[in-house]
């Protein structure tokens, strides 16, 4: 954004496609824990050691009833979208628009070109909405 400002933009408006999603996919609920985030190293490898332990016991029990176990795919989705939607908040914390437009990041998956259509007519909701919210203010 920093380079639309320096080409003397009357406007800047961005897409922000990481943002908050309509409704949670089979998250786990947040403990005590996860909502300390200036928690020391050793803190944080621990919580990932018993992230991969969970995970290894999860699988080796597939009697017991859940969510559906997430494919490679998804879970490779999952983490490009957990760095991308950081990346973007830092970005838009240093360069703020002037309007942005917010597409829920659960909207689709990368790969689902087949959901163009819809894709274009929720993209353009949302920009109606982020403009007329800027033109009220």
């Amino acid at each position: 954004m920093a380079a639309t400002r320096q080409a003397f933009a009357d406007l800047v408006m961005a897409v922000d496609v990481n943002a908050r999603p309509r409704h949670a996919r089979h998250e786990q609920p947040v403990t005590e824990d996860d909502a300390e985030p200036d928690a020391p190293a050793e803190g944080m490898r621990a919580r990932v050691a018993g992230l991969f332990e969970a995970l290894v016991d999860w699988r080796a029990k597939p009697e017991e009833t859940g969510p559906p176990a997430p494919g490679l795919v998804s879970q490779m989705s999952r983490s490009l979208d957990a760095m991308q939607g950081q990346l973007s908040r830092v970005q838009l914390a240093m360069d703020p628009p002037d309007i942005l437009v917010k597409v829920p990041r659960d909207s689709c998956e990368f790969h689902e070109f087949w959901r163009t259509a819809h894709m274009i007519e929720a993209g353009r909701q949302a920009a109606t909405r982020a403009i007329d919210a800027w033109e009220a203010r």
